[in-house]
């Protein structure tokens, strides 16, 4: 059984890199067939489509986690509950879709600074952003029924699709960022199309509004407000860079956020595998195996962040587009302010543990207005590095909020000593960084000398950490 849970654990943690992971791989093709301005629509037009997917069926999808429970024990109207949130999504992006076919072409023209048309590139992403969502539901299905491998053969399959399909639009049929979108458009289709066919026996086009539906809608609509300003938090930065300064700064922006945002990918999938055995030392009360845990977490986080600088700074050997590379100056300061993030994922676990959701709320209330602010002084005054550094401050003042609230959840107090790693990874960026802007070093040696630095001294000073946690996977994953 443990090996099982261990096994489920492992492969739902590599199936969320995917996503992230087709980005990465897909670097090459973006910016030796795009150009930066084309490289800013799209990953703008990416970034509003997250925000469709929020609206998408007035949020029904996010009400299965809670409504499971209700029909666990009926998996007859479980499926059946699972179809008609299947269908009411369908038919909302159906109705969506007619309502921006006529008000699109304004809206776009209200949100965008730039002359980004709304067909099609526009379109297909309001319809990727709405549609993709008809099939999530299902997928959550398959992970509360611990279906591991059915999700995981979808999930492969779909991430296999969307990578090749957006090579084969983009580098062969030359049709740049609107080959793109029609590939990740073909993508949520053929999703629609394995669920569909998975989950037929329980499919129908008929809705049963009073039993299924309106109670999800109940529970869905009210979080809403709260997914959009997380939205806003996420993504205002974008939207701030294109109406201030140009599609040109944006780009190499957004190319920037496609690296050092893979900081964050290493840190949730570490953070998952991690997160049993954090929850159990909080049961037991034992703050010093919670200590030590939290400085592996913090460690490897940082090692990762410092290898991902050096990985970024060779990027020249894929990427020829000389305008892309202008990222590789800002891409260790961003990659500290992700290192930060991962901090604050850390303490987060505190709040959730304890189940005080309103903290979330609390702290959104914060940052939301000092990250816009932020944005909007610094972009203007310093460009990209505007964007930089008022992403890295936030990063860190979240890290900060979210140690107090953690520590109003349940005691832990890990210590300051916890963040050695990061500020030694801060000192040597901005060291390098000054050394590299004023040309006595490239970035490149740089990023060499960093990695090694960070390796020596974090294993040196943490090998009863490391000694830990091999002894607690092994025996908590033991036959």
């Amino acid at each position: 059984m443990k090996k099982q849970i261990a096994l489920a654990t492992l492969i739902y943690t590599a199936l969320a890199t995917l996503q992230p992971l087709s980005n990465f791989i897909l670097i090459p093709v973006y910016t030796n067939y795009l150009s930066v301005e084309d490289y800013a629509t799209f990953s703008i037009l990416n970034n509003l489509s997250a925000f469709f997917a929020i609206i998408s069926g007035l949020n029904i999808v996010n009400a299965t986690m809670a409504f499971y429970t209700s029909f666990k024990d009926d998996k007859q109207g479980l499926n059946i509950y699972i179809s008609n949130v299947m269908t009411f999504t369908l038919y909302f992006s159906i109705i969506f879709l007619i309502l921006m076919l006529v008000l699109g072409d304004t809206f776009f023209k209200i949100i965008f600074k730039s002359p980004i048309p709304f067909y099609p590139s526009g379109f297909l992403c309001v319809f990727y952003g709405l549609i993709m969502n008809v099939s999530t539901g299902y997928l959550f299905f398959l992970k509360y029924e611990k279906m591991v491998w059915r999700y995981a053969i979808i999930s492969v399959a779909l991430f296999i699709i969307n990578t090749i399909s957006q090579y084969y639009f983009i580098a062969v049929l030359k049709m740049g960022s609107e080959g793109a979108w029609i590939a990740r458009c073909l993508t949520a289709g053929m999703a629609i199309l394995i669920v569909t066919f998975y989950h037929f026996k329980y499919f129908s086009f008929k809705l049963d509004y009073k039993k299924y539906i309106k109670p999800s809608l109940k529970y869905a609509v009210p979080m809403i407000p709260a997914a959009f300003l997380g939205w806003v938090t996420t993504y205002g930065d974008r939207f701030i860079i294109e109406r201030f300064v140009n599609l040109r700064s944006l780009g190499i922006y957004s190319f920037l956020l496609t690296i050092s945002s893979l900081t964050e990918m290493i840190y949730l999938a570490f953070g998952a595998a991690l997160q049993p055995f954090i929850f159990d030392f909080y049961v037991e009360e034992n703050k010093k195996k919670v200590h030590m845990l939290y400085r592996f977490f913090v460690m490897i986080t940082v090692c990762f962040g410092s290898a991902l600088v050096l990985i970024g700074s060779n990027m020249d050997i894929i990427i020829k587009k000389q305008v892309f590379l202008e990222a590789m100056p800002y891409l260790a300061v961003m990659t500290v302010g992700y290192a930060a993030a991962g901090v604050s994922y850390l303490f987060n676990l505190q709040i959730i543990y304890k189940q005080k959701s309103k903290y979330f709320l609390h702290q959104s209330a914060f940052i939301l207005p000092f990250n816009i602010i932020l944005n909007l002084i610094l972009i203007q005054l310093m460009d990209v590095w505007g964007a930089v550094l008022a992403t890295v401050l936030t990063k860190i003042v979240m890290a900060i909020c979210s140690r107090h609230y953690a520590e109003k959840s349940i005691k832990i107090n890990p210590g300051w000593s916890l963040l050695l790693p990061l500020g030694i990874f801060s000192l040597l960026t901005v060291i390098f960084l000054i050394a590299g802007l004023n040309g006595y070093i490239p970035f490149k040696i740089s990023s060499v000398i960093q990695f090694l630095i960070i390796i020596t001294l974090v294993f040196l000073g943490y090998k009863n950490e490391i000694r830990m946690i091999s002894s607690q996977f092994m025996q908590k994953y033991k036959a």
